[in-house]
């Protein structure tokens, strides 16, 4: 198996995995015979399958890291993954944020940019945030929680 067609096996499965998948179920979906190709043994670590992942195919793929979760990615600007969740009918649901390959800060950067591109809109419900406001009066500031109409 050339390098190629290991780094065609490997979009054909990031394809049907939105783009990105962690490397740990890239290599459950591995074949012995791709993963002999890519020089990874059954006793090797996570650092260094990661390792050996980015030096045989870091010029077809991004990495990114999570915590200690290591993901592999396809080729394409951050944007592009969140945008090609998106579906104009259908919310992100936490689940599926919190499966992303970024952190909540990189998350939330690439939000606002699609929503300054006007490429993404913004829309909160009770069942995701419990607001809160808060007022100023006379150099106090008082809390005032808006009660969620579930529970009216």
């Amino acid at each position: 198996m050339s390098d190629k067609s290991i780094s065609d096996l490997i979009q054909s499965i990031l394809d049907k995995n939105k783009g990105f998948m962690t490397i740990s179920k890239l290599m459950a979906s591995l074949s012995k015979d791709a993963k002999s190709q890519l020089g990874i043994k059954s006793g090797d670590t996570g650092k260094i399958i990661r390792r050996k992942l980015e030096q045989s195919l870091s010029d077809c793929f991004m990495f990114s890291a999570k915590g200690r979760i290591v993901y592999i990615l396809t080729p394409c600007e951050p944007s592009e993954l969140v945008l090609n969740l998106l579906s104009p009918k259908k919310a992100l649901d936490t689940r599926t944020i919190s499966s992303l390959p970024f952190t909540k800060a990189v998350f939330i950067s690439i939000i606002n940019d699609l929503v300054d591109e006007g490429k993404a809109k913004i829309k909160v419900d009770d069942k995701f945030i419990r607001p809160k406001f808060f007022s100023v009066e006379a150099n106090k500031i008082q809390a005032v929680k808006i009660e969620s109409s579930k529970n009216k």
